[in-house]
């Protein structure tokens, strides 16, 4: 897939999420699997993924210095709370790992995302996807 073709329906699917439109966010995430490869996708995820630390950074007023070993960290308000939902805990932990530059984690996450099988997969990059939008939206909120 070319990039700007993957960067608009990257964008596409985002500004879909943006306004609740399951089915043309449907639409666009399924162009990319279908007409790119799993790096396509990768890179929508990451795409995903610095569209929602910035609007942690925004939200939060700071960001970790990562240089000094600071890292952004998941806390459970429920203990085990995650573990009902694998799509779930995949599209937090992705978005962390990609929070903290982890070149490692980030690209295991999604491997094992990938390799959990066609349907988790996509309930994975969804959740994820919004994620993003949930955290944009606030983001909007809390600037006005």
């Amino acid at each position: 897939m070319e990039r700007d073709q993957l960067a608009r329906l990257t964008m596409d699917a985002l500004s879909f999420a943006l306004l609740k439109d399951t089915d043309r966010t449907a639409d666009a995430l399924d162009e990319i699997g279908t007409s790119g490869d799993p790096f396509d996708m990768y890179s929508a995820c990451c795409g995903f993924a610095e569209i929602a630390k910035r609007a942690m950074v925004k939200v939060l007023g700071d960001k970790p210095n990562l240089a000094a070993g600071d890292m952004w960290m998941i806390e459970e308000l429920k203990p085990g709370g995650l573990d009902a939902d694998p799509a779930k805990t995949f599209a937090v932990r992705f978005l962390i790992a990609y929070a903290n530059d982890d070149k490692d984690m980030t690209p295991a996450l999604f491997r094992a995302a990938l390799e959990a099988g066609p349907d988790l997969f996509t309930e994975s990059v969804c959740a994820l996807l919004g994620d993003a939008a949930d955290l944009h939206r606030l983001s909007q909120r809390s600037a006005g």
